[in-house]
C-alpha cells in the first residue's frame, strides 16, 4: 500500500463507548475488515473522545487484538455542552459539537496524507469492508460512499443473537472475538428492521414519500429486498491528498454532511458508491423509542392513479432541486440517479424489472437534469422556472399555483358523492342506521329552514 489508511471515530458517554467496543470494533474486525491490514505499515485507528472514555477503553482486551491492525490513537476532546430547553435544541448542539470532532479528525488524517474513514460508534459492519476499500484504493478512488438508514436497535440485535452471531451474556469488548456478519446477512437487517422514522420515505402504490426528502426506496415483489435512489451517503473512503490545503474551513459556518463531501470532492470524477449490498453493508442502530429527526411533512396520496403519478413526479423533482439544483452540487445529482441494491437473494428478472420500472420514474422526473449535463457540460442544470412544457408541467411552483387546488377540489367533490350515494343506497334498502341518519338529517334541515332550535343527539353514521 503507498499510504496507510486512517479509521476516524468520534464519541463520548458510556453508551456510545459501549457501542463502539461492544459492537462496532467487533464487527470491523471480522476476516475481511482490520485483519487484512498490519499496524507496521502504518495503519492508524484516530479516536476523538474524553480522557474519560479512553481511560475506560485503552486498557481493554479488544483494543489489544485491534493494535495489530491499526494503531490506536487518542484525539482528546471534551464533552458536549449541554443546552437549557426542548430535546432537538439539544440534539443540535451534539450535531455541532459532532463537526468539530470531524474536523480534528481530519485534520490528523490530512497533515499525513493518509486516506481516510469515518466510522460512527453505533454502526454495524459487515465482512468485507475493509477488502472493497483496498480494492478502491488500488483503482485510484478519492471517495467511495456507503448509503445507510437508521435501523430498530433491538430488532437487529435480536435477530443477531437467533442467528448465534451474537450474545447478550458475552461482551466482545472483553472476549475481544469478532463480530461476523456476512453481507446478505447484513442486508436482511437492514430491509426487515428499518427504525420507524424511515417508514415515511418509503414509495408504493398507496404512500408518496415527502418532498424534500434526501433519498426514497421502493421494495422489490416477493421480498427479493430494496431498490433506493439518494443524495448523500457516508465517506467511508477518503484521499486527503486530493482534497486542497483548507479542506475544513467550510466546516467553522456548516455541518459535516452539508459542505465538506460538495465543496472538496464536488468536481473529483474519482468517486463512488457502493451499489450492490454483496460487497458489504452497514446497519446503523437507534433504540425504536428514540426519535431525534424533526417529522418531514407527510402527503397524503390520492386515489386518482394519474394525479398520484404526478405528485409523486413533483415530489422527486423537488427533491433534487432542493439538494442539488438551487446549489449546482453536481456530486448529489450525479448520486441521485444510481440504484442502490439491498438484497438477500440473487438478483433475477423481476429485479431487473422492477429497477427499469423505477429508472423509468426517475427519468420522468428529473431526467432533463442528465440530459443538459452531457460532457462536456457538467456544470449545466436545467431552470426551476424553464418554458419547456414538460418540465413546466412537473414545476413544484406550478402544481401548487395553477393544478393542486382544482384537483383537490375535484377530489373532494368526487368523495361527498360517492359517500352520499353509499347512504342512500343503504336507506333504499332499509338499512335502520341509514334512515334514522336521514330521519335526523331531514329534521334538522326543517329545524334550519324555519329557524328553530334543534337539540337532538347526532345518530351513529351509516
Amino acid at each position: 500500500m503507498p499510504r496507510p489508511l486512517y479509521f476516524m471515530v468520534p464519541f463520548w458517554g458510556r453508551r456510545y463507548r459501549e457501542y463502539f467496543v461492544d459492537l462496532c470494533l467487533p464487527s470491523l474486525l471480522a476476516p475481511n475488515n482490520l485483519p487484512l491490514l498490519r499496524a507496521e505499515d502504518g495503519h492508524r485507528f484516530l479516536m476523538a473522545t474524553t480522557r474519560e472514555d479512553w481511560e475506560a477503553i485503552e486498557g481493554l482486551p479488544i483494543m489489544e487484538r485491534l493494535r495489530a491492525h491499526a494503531t490506536p490513537t487518542w484525539l482528546e476532546i471534551d464533552s458536549p455542552t449541554m443546552v437549557n430547553g426542548e430535546a432537538f435544541a439539544q440534539y443540535n448542539a451534539i450535531i455541532r459539537h459532532q463537526t468539530l470532532c470531524y474536523k480534528k479528525l481530519i485534520d490528523a488524517g490530512y497533515r499525513d496524507h493518509a486516506y481516510g474513514c469515518l466510522i460512527f460508534p453505533d454502526l454495524l459492519y459487515s465482512d468485507g469492508m475493509v477488502a472493497t476499500l483496498l480494492q478502491c484504493m488500488e483503482e485510484g478512488y478519492h471517495l467511495v460512499l456507503c448509503s445507510s438508514l437508521r435501523h430498530k436497535e433491538e430488532a437487529v440485535l435480536e435477530d443477531l443473537i437467533e442467528r448465534g452471531l451474537f450474545s447478550r451474556e458475552e461482551r466482545f469488548s472483553l472476549t475481544a472475538q469478532e463480530l461476523i456478519i456476512p453481507p446478505r446477512v447484513m442486508a436482511s437487517l437492514f430491509i426487515r428492521h428499518l427504525h420507524p422514522e424511515m417508514w415515511i420515505f418509503e414509495e408504493t402504490e398507496a404512500h408518496l414519500a415527502p418532498p424534500r426528502a434526501p433519498f426514497r426506496y421502493w421494495r422489490v415483489p416477493g421480498d427479493r429486498g430494496m431498490i433506493m435512489h439518494t443524495v448523500q451517503g457516508v465517506p467511508i473512503l477518503m484521499d486527503f491528498k486530493a482534497v486542497p490545503e483548507g479542506h475544513t474551513r467550510c466546516l467553522e459556518r456548516d455541518l459535516f454532511e452539508y459542505v465538506y463531501i460538495g465543496e472538496n470532492f464536488g468536481q473529483d470524477k474519482r468517486i463512488r458508491i457502493i451499489q450492490d449490498s454483496d460487497e458489504f453493508g452497514i446497519v446503523s442502530l437507534t433504540p425504536t423509542a428514540v426519535s431525534w429527526a424533526p417529522p418531514l411533512p407527510q402527503q397524503e396520496a390520492s386515489h386518482s392513479g394519474w394525479f398520484q403519478h404526478y405528485q409523486r413526479l413533483c415530489n422527486i423533482r423537488e427533491s433534487l432541486w432542493y439538494y442539488a439544483g438551487r446549489n449546482r452540487d453536481t456530486l448529489r445529482r450525479d448520486l441521485f440517479r444510481l440504484s442502490i441494491r439491498w438484497h438477500t437473494g440473487d438478483l433475477d428478472d423481476v429485479w431487473a424489472s422492477e429497477e427499469q420500472r423505477i429508472g423509468r420514474i426517475i427519468d420522468d422526473a428529473v431526467g432533463d437534469y442528465y440530459r443538459v449535463s452531457r460532457p462536456p457540460h457538467e456544470q449545466r442544470f436545467p431552470s426551476k422556472f424553464s418554458f419547456d412544457p414538460r418540465r413546466l408541467l412537473l414545476s413544484s411552483d406550478t402544481r401548487v399555483r395553477l393544478i393542486d387546488p382544482w384537483a383537490r377540489r375535484f377530489h373532494d367533490v368526487h368523495t361527498v358523492i360517492r359517500v352520499i350515494g353509499k347512504r342512500v343506497g343503504l336507506a333504499l334498502c332499509g338499512d335502520k342506521v341509514a334512515l334514522r341518519w336521514w330521519g335526523w338529517r331531514l329534521r334538522k334541515l326543517g329545524a334550519v329552514v324555519t329557524r328553530r332550535p334543534f337539540q337532538e343527539p347526532r345518530p351513529p353514521v351509516p
